[in-house]
């Protein structure tokens, strides 16, 4: 059974301890965004405050192994057998790709259905095996 610490973005968010392990502990991080018309106005602040999550991850010490995963969902653009969430980048450890898809997400109508896309994180994206990783979904 997979394991998984799911944090819902909010203002004031404290990042769970790494790894106190020897060497270099693994993260894997989903962030999944809302891009449903209910985020007008809002996706920007909520992409920053994604990326910021990211940021001190990836400066934390030891440095870790850090993998990035993006969905987004509430698009009525997206199809709609998948619960209108889409997989916009599995785990990468390219931050650069992670930026730019991060911030090229935009709204477009529908509904938020938060469980869909934690369920489709869950599931469908390719997480370490490790026992011992860190494994985050961050919902905005």
């Amino acid at each position: 059974m997979k394991r998984f610490a799911l944090l819902m973005l909010a203002m004031g968010l404290a990042l769970p301890a790494l790894s106190k392990e020897p060497g270099r502990g693994r993260v894997d991080l989903a962030l999944c965004l809302d891009t449903s018309n209910s985020m007008d106005g809002l996706i920007g602040s909520a992409k920053l405050k994604l990326w910021a999550i990211v940021n001190e991850l990836a400066r934390a010490k030891p440095t870790p192994a850090l993998r990035v995963a993006l969905l987004s969902y509430g698009n009525t653009g997206y199809d709609r057998e998948k619960g209108w969430v889409r997989k916009d980048l599995d785990f990468t450890s390219d931050l650069d790709q992670v930026y730019a898809k991060l911030n090229a997400l935009t709204t477009h109508g529908g509904d938020e259905y938060v469980a869909r896309v934690v369920r489709e994180a869950a599931e469908t994206l390719e997480w370490t095996d490790s026992g011992s990783a860190l494994k985050l979904i961050f919902v905005a």
